[in-house]
């Protein structure tokens, strides 16, 4: 008969295993909401400046991340004075990476924007935990990260050579490319060094969202301040399409990445969010055909290469963490003090 003590121990390795399932869920409910919001930003909101665009919907996020936070606001203020610097951090690359991402979208398709901000991120996130933190991964993982990214830029060439068909639009799409390369090496940064300061602090998820978007406003409100108060005056019926995107594309899925990020090593997190191209690249497929084979042959190929190369992942980080746990732990002894083995991190 097992005794107390082993049947105690496997109740809490269900623990971790439950985190890890509910981040992952978390992971793949963000891929969802983001891709299909992205799509509606593309055909909908195209009249509007990105700056307008990106405070009106943040300014309600932010609202809704400080009223869940309630009573413990205070640790939030905390926070930001004790770790000055990290919040200013994750302040920049918020800026950029969800302002460049709002205005990529105003000029090139959902999914042709996902597959560079996705795919950017993907390889810049694996790049930073092989170069930045020192990881190692296996061949496997290593050639899924360049399939995926090899599929999803010939995604982005399939699209673009039908875009750039109006040469009118030339300059609009080019401009929308180096947004959505910037917004997604600097969605990369942030995914890793928010990753990095969520183990070093153990903060939770809502506070880093609740620091995270104090200068993305500050800058966005003052430079459309005067459309901003002229849609308020007579465009209600915009305000609430961008209250209703405001939910569908940051406040759901900002909380669901910043839930996995808390949860999930960062490279998991990085390799999956390529999973939004697919999805939108998908449906704008199924609901408006490009009469091409490429197309969805491609979306499969970067589909199946995300698959495997998040199983690549875990695999190298199970068996990373299999190792770690047998190099650190204490040789059994009678100097070992009884309550060690059963000691856990809060």
């Amino acid at each position: 008969m097992p005794s107390p003590s082993r049947l105690s121990g496997s109740r809490l390795d269900w623990k971790p295993r439950i985190a890890a399932a509910a981040a992952s869920a978390a992971l793949v409910g963000y891929c969802v909401t983001t891709a299909v919001s992205a799509t509606w930003v593309s055909f909908s909101f195209v009249h509007i400046s990105g700056m307008a665009l990106t405070f009106i919907t943040f300014a309600l996020a932010q609202f809704v991340y400080t009223l869940r936070a309630g009573k413990r606001i205070g640790a939030t203020v905390r926070f930001a004075r004790s770790y000055p610097r990290e919040v200013v951090v994750l302040n920049v690359l918020t800026l950029t990476s969800w302002l460049f991402m709002f205005m990529a979208l105003q000029r090139i398709e959902a999914s042709v924007e996902s597959a560079i901000y996705q795919g950017v991120v993907a390889l810049g996130g694996f790049l930073l935990a092989t170069v930045w933190s020192g990881q190692r991964f296996g061949w496997a993982a290593r050639a899924g990260v360049l399939a995926a990214t090899a599929a999803l830029g010939l995604l982005v060439v399939v699209r673009l050579s039908q875009t750039l068909s109006a040469p009118k639009h030339d300059a609009s799409v080019m401009v929308g490319v180096v947004l959505a390369l910037t917004a997604g090496a600097t969605g990369a940064l942030y995914i890793h060094y928010s990753s990095a300061l969520h183990s070093k602090t153990k903060v939770s998820a809502n506070t880093v969202l609740c620091v995270r978007f104090v200068l993305l406003l500050v800058v966005t409100g003052v430079a459309s301040a005067g459309e901003t108060l002229k849609l308020l005056e007579s465009d209600q019926g915009t305000i609430l399409r961008l209250l209703a995107l405001s939910v569908a594309f940051v406040v759901v899925p900002t909380f669901l990445l910043q839930f996995a990020i808390a949860r999930l090593p960062s490279v998991r997190v990085s390799v999956a969010t390529p999973f939004v191209s697919v999805i939108a690249l998908g449906s704008e497929y199924a609901v408006r055909p490009w009469g091409s084979i490429a197309v969805p042959v491609l979306v499969l190929a970067a589909s199946a290469a995300l698959v495997f190369t998040n199983v690549a992942l875990s695999s190298d980080l199970a068996r990373t963490t299999s190792m770690s746990r047998i190099t650190e732990a204490p040789a059994p002894g009678p100097a070992m003090a009884p309550d060690v083995q059963g000691e856990t991190r809060s």
